[in-house]
């Protein structure tokens, strides 16, 4: 892709609005699978008591049913472009050429922060800039935190996380980063420091 062909953000909005476009794609299908997990739970489930320990039972009982257009988008297929991340990194290269300043990826320069760190902020600054972020993230985490409208830990890494690999890398590497934080407990007496990377 030629550097004429790369579009540059006109401004930090213009970029914000991008991430939050492809958080939009991201929180839409989280919540499609979690309609379709609870359809499949009330399919099976006898009672509440079935209903709170589905998570043990899931993986045993396998319904076959046909699959309904609503149950899940056909997957699109996959343009010679280059992924979607090194679109969006040509573009903030493009416009940090071009004297933009972008915030975030600034932020994510200046401090060494990962991918996954960078998005684990634009999931925190969302509900900021939209109120139905917060939403969304209340009836994504409705059984863990009811009315809470900041994404959970265990929000994020579902979100994040493809596997159990990235959960775990996503996880230690979270937590090697946050001094305050010690053995799974909040450390109220440690100061936070700057993110440094250790790569």
């Amino acid at each position: 892709m030629g550097d004429e062909a790369i579009k540059p953000f006109v401004d930090n909005w213009a970029y914000l609005k991008t991430e939050l476009r492809w958080l939009d794609r991201l929180l839409m299908v989280a919540i499609a699978r979690q309609r379709q997990d609870a359809k499949t739970v009330n399919q099976v489930a006898q009672g509440e008591a079935d209903k709170v320990t589905s998570h043990w039972w899931k993986g045993i009982i396998h319904l076959s049913q046909p699959t309904f257009y609503e149950d899940g988008r056909p997957p699109a297929t996959a343009k010679k472009t280059g992924s979607y991340r090194q679109q969006l990194e040509a573009r903030i290269q493009a416009s940090h050429r071009r004297g933009t300043v972008l915030a975030l990826p600034q932020l994510c320069d200046r401090y060494r922060l990962s991918h996954f760190e960078k998005n684990l902020i634009l999931l925190a600054l969302a509900p900021e800039i939209n109120r139905r972020y917060g939403r969304l993230y209340e009836y994504l985490q409705a059984e863990e935190a009811p009315w809470v409208d900041l994404p959970t830990v265990d929000l994020c890494l579902r979100l994040l996380c493809r596997d159990d690999d990235a959960w775990q890398q996503g996880d230690r590497g979270w937590l090697q980063r946050t001094p305050s934080w010690s053995g799974g407990y909040w450390n109220g007496s440690a100061m936070r420091a700057p993110c440094s990377a250790n790569r």
